[in-house]
């Protein structure tokens, strides 16, 4: 990674006067949207535990009436979408939990990835 650290000072200063606020004012907006970041991986995370429940719940009686033949009833179709849901938040909620911790333990971190990715774009 060929970045050149002493660039984002100037940058920092240079998006600061073009917003017409002081740098430590951007600075402290992009610690504070990392810490929102953060926040709203953990509401996701509990979005997923929640779906995960319900996936829980109704998979047993999913599989209780596999060897019948019956009409799908409206919350038949619901529990399949729920248990699908669910088993893909198996996935989504450990990632988002280590995202949404780190963003809350290190804000001024990503703050700082941040800014160092805007270089890596251009």
């Amino acid at each position: 990674m060929n970045i050149d650290f002493t660039a984002i000072a100037p940058v920092i200063e240079g998006i600061a006067q073009k917003l017409g606020v002081a740098a430590e004012h951007l600075w402290g907006v992009l610690v504070r949207q990392a810490w929102v970041v953060g926040i709203i991986d953990i509401i996701g995370v509990i979005i997923g535990l929640i779906f995960i429940g319900i996936g829980i719940k109704y998979i047993p009686s999913l599989w209780k009436g596999s060897n019948e033949y019956k009409d799908l009833s409206f919350y038949d179709v619901v529990g399949v979408v729920l248990t699908i849901i669910a088993l893909a938040s198996l996935i989504i909620v450990p990632l988002s939990l280590i995202s949404g911790i780190m963003h809350l333990m290190n804000p001024e971190y990503y703050a700082f990835t941040d800014i160092i990715n805007q270089f890596k774009t251009k």
